[in-house]
């Protein structure tokens, strides 16, 4: 069966399904969105009964639920004293933003996703955070932006 595409007033792709939406600049999100929804999820775990419609997925499953923490190659926080580890970079720099330029970053975020400095809007906070590091007007010498270097 074909994928069908169904675009709101706003130039939003919308699942038929499920309501989801994705930006005007996001086929390929709704296509695998829409995948779920009409394909067998034909890439099964086999280790649990998780399954899923793209490998790149099972990979990431796979790399973190299966893996011995030896085989685990985390990412950790660059902040000296922070333990926080993760699987990926982007989410460790999502957390370095969050956490460590809070006083930098709360200025400029509105509405739980909208960059003041830009004036754009995102359609999730984590897609703000990942952003806002353009945006952020470091002082000149501060630490964090060598920190936030070694992570890009």
């Amino acid at each position: 069966m074909p994928l069908k595409y169904i675009i709101n007033a706003d130039g939003e792709f919308v699942c038929e399904f499920c309501g989801f939406t994705a930006g005007p600049k996001n086929q390929s999100t709704m296509h695998y969105h829409l995948k779920k929804h009409q394909e067998s999820k034909k890439h099964k775990c086999e280790h649990c009964n998780y399954s899923c419609v793209q490998k790149c997925t099972m990979d990431a499953h796979v790399k973190a639920k299966h893996a011995s923490e030896e085989n685990r190659k985390m990412v950790g926080c660059p902040c000296s004293g922070c333990k926080f580890k993760s699987l990926t970079k982007s989410n460790c720099r999502i957390h370095y933003v969050r956490q460590h330029c809070k006083d930098l970053v709360d200025p400029i975020l509105e509405d739980k996703a909208h960059c003041s400095t830009c004036q754009k809007t995102f359609a999730s906070p984590s897609a703000f955070y990942y952003h806002v590091i353009s945006c952020i007007a470091f002082d000149e010498g501060d630490e964090r932006v060598q920190q936030l270097e070694s992570i890009l």
